[in-house]
């Protein structure tokens, strides 16, 4: 059976919200379950526009290993990055297809 588990929910947040990299603008749709031994996370970052693939890719990694760190168990994390400029535009977009 999947749950989900505020203490989990407030690990994961504290660890979220320690130091963000500097290219880190906010994160937001964070959502997770357990199942079994597991922690199945996703959320969205948000990037400043100005900083590379690489620059971007290793700033998340950092916030994964953070937040594995917060929990006392295997997870598997889904990030969906997105750059700051396109972020409201990508959501409408995406709103917008569910009402067709």
């Amino acid at each position: 059976m999947h749950t989900r588990d505020r203490t989990v929910d407030k690990a994961l947040q504290e660890g979220l919200n320690k130091e963000f990299p500097k290219s880190v603008t906010d994160w937001h749709y964070l959502r997770h379950r357990t199942s079994g031994n597991t922690t199945w996370i996703e959320l969205h970052f948000v990037f400043s526009d100005d900083i590379s693939l690489k620059e971007t890719h290793d700033d998340a990694t950092v916030l994964e290993w953070r937040m594995i760190d917060s929990l006392n168990t295997d997870a598997v994390i889904t990030v969906h990055l997105k750059p700051y400029d396109a972020h409201d535009e990508a959501h409408e977009i995406l709103e917008g297809a569910n009402k067709k």
